[in-house]
């Protein structure tokens, strides 16, 4: 719970910017995507985004490349276990790097 409020949104549209500016064709497909929905006359709201499913797919790959939290919550293994070659044993506080999966 450290993470969380800590510039969070911020961070995301960064990362999606930046994934954009190193895309421009997907770029160039956003905002095409947009000016035929939405219009050139005024910006994007919540209404409009289910009528968006590029727009909204490339915040989910944002989210996916770039999690805000990249730790899952701590889990304790319940049994001796290997994984990747890695012998966890029972009772072991996991936590598993989601930004690797």
């Amino acid at each position: 719970m450290l993470v969380a409020g800590t510039e969070t949104s911020a961070v995301a549209v960064a990362w999606a910017m930046s994934e954009l500016l190193n895309s421009p064709k997907v770029l160039q497909k956003a905002k095409d995507e947009i000016d035929t929905i939405v219009g050139k006359d005024r910006v994007v709201d919540e209404q409009d985004m289910s009528k968006l499913p590029y727009l909204q797919n490339i915040i989910n790959e944002t989210f996916r490349l770039h999690p805000a939290a990249p730790l899952s919550l701590p889990h304790e293994s319940s049994e001796d276990c290997t994984i990747g070659g890695y012998h966890i044993p029972r009772g072991t506080i996991v936590l598993t790097n989601i930004s690797l999966i």
